[in-house]
C-alpha cells in the first residue's frame, strides 16, 4: 500500500516552507532599515542642495583669486609674510576654499640665549572657510576662518645648515574688507591672529614665539 504522511509529517512540511516568525522580522527590520536610511539620505540631499537651487537662481556662484602681504609678529619681532588664497562661492555668504602663507626671507634669532646666530622660516597652509557679514556691489565686509598645518625651520644664520624642523597646527580667525575699484578687481584689508599649536622640537622656539596678530593688504579678483 501506498505510504500515506501522517498529520505530523505534513505539519513538519508546512512549517518548514512557511516562513518563520523571526526570518519575517528580521525582513521587517532590514526593509524598515533601508526606508529610514533612504529617507536620511533623501532629506540630506535636499538640504544641501537647496541652497544652491537657490544661489543658481537667484545669486550666481563667485569664484575669486586673492594676493596679499602681512604684517604680522614672529619671536617678539615684526616680520612679513605673503599670501594667496582661492575661494568658491558655495552659498550667497559662504565660500569654501584654501590658502597659504609663507614668511618673507627669514627672521634672525640672535645668538645670546642660543650660543649662535640663527635664522627662522616658517610657513603655514589650509582650508578656509568665509562667510560674508555685508555685501553690496562695491563693498565687502567678512569674517573668515583658515586652519591647517604649517612647517618651522631653524638654520644656523653663516652657513645655512639646518639644525631643527618642526611640524605644527594652525588656526587663523580674521575679519577683513574690500572695495571693488575696477571690474572685478578689489582692493582690501584684513586683520587676524595666529594661533599655533604643537611647537616642540624648535630648540629656544615656544608656540607662543609663533602666534602673533596680523594686518593683510590685499589685491583679488572675482569672477561670476
Amino acid at each position: 500500500m501506498p505510504h500515506v504522511p501522517g498529520p505530523s509529517t505534513q505539519t513538519r512540511a508546512m512549517s518548514a516552507t512557511e516562513p518563520q516568525p523571526t526570518t519575517r522580522r528580521r525582513s521587517h527590520r532590514a526593509l524598515g532599515s533601508a526606508v529610514v536610511l533612504a529617507g536620511l539620505v533623501g532629506t540630506a540631499w535636499v538640504a544641501s542642495a537647496a541652497p544652491l537651487s537657490a544661489q543658481s537662481a537667484g545669486t550666481p556662484a563667485t569664484a575669486s583669486a586673492e594676493a596679499s602681504v602681512a604684517l604680522t609678529t614672529l619671536d617678539g619681532g615684526a616680520a612679513w609674510m605673503g599670501s594667496a588664497a582661492a575661494l568658491l562661492g558655495v552659498t550667497s555668504r559662504i565660500s569654501l576654499g584654501g590658502a597659504g602663507s609663507v614668511l618673507l626671507g627669514t627672521r634672525s634669532l640672535p645668538g645670546a640665549a642660543r650660543g649662535t646666530d640663527q635664522e627662522l622660516r616658517t610657513a603655514f597652509g589650509g582650508l578656509v572657510v568665509q562667510f560674508d557679514a555685508a555685501r553690496r556691489e562695491d563693498r565687502h565686509l567678512w569674517l573668515r576662518v583658515l586652519a591647517g598645518a604649517g612647517n618651522a625651520k631653524v638654520d644656523l644664520a653663516l652657513v645655512g645648515t639646518q639644525i631643527a624642523s618642526d611640524n605644527f597646527g594652525v588656526l587663523v580667525p580674521e575679519i577683513g574688507a574690500s572695495v571693488r575699484v575696477s571690474g572685478p578687481v578689489r582692493v582690501g584689508a584684513a586683520l587676524g591672529y595666529r594661533a599655533v599649536l604643537g611647537v616642540d622640537d624648535l630648540p629656544g622656539l615656544a608656540p607662543s614665539d609663533l602666534r602673533g596678530p596680523s594686518v593683510r593688504v590685499l589685491l583679488s579678483v572675482q569672477r561670476f
